[in-house]
């Protein structure tokens, strides 16, 4: 077992030296790793953020107005934002009176 060690003080003195030198290494990779978790943490709920600020702005003011105010393209803003394309309206059923039946009439 006493053949692996340095037989030297000063090979020892080396290999304590080389020794501190990669546990201080080793410890700030795992606080440089600890921080970018943290930073990465933080711009998750900034991009969550944005999202529900401008998704609230786009029920407030349409999509259209939406991208106008923001100067994205509607796409990007439809995209970012999870909004459906528009569609048309289906039609209310409703009961048009003569035998109480439900029936899609056209809307007014």
């Amino acid at each position: 077992m006493n053949a692996d060690l340095p037989t030297s003080e000063s090979a020892r003195s080396r290999l304590r030296a080389a020794q501190k030198a990669e546990a201080t290494a080793l410890r700030d990779v795992e606080m440089a790793d600890r921080a970018q978790q943290r930073a990465h943490q933080k711009l998750s709920e900034a991009e969550t953020s944005l999202q529900t600020a401008r998704l609230e702005l786009v029920l407030v003011s349409g999509l259209d107005r939406a991208a106008l105010l923001l100067d994205l393209p509607v796409e990007q803003l439809r995209s970012s934002s999870k909004v459906p394309r528009p569609r048309h309206a289906p039609i209310p059923a409703v009961a048009d009176g003569r035998d109480g039946e439900m029936r899609k009439v056209a809307a007014p």
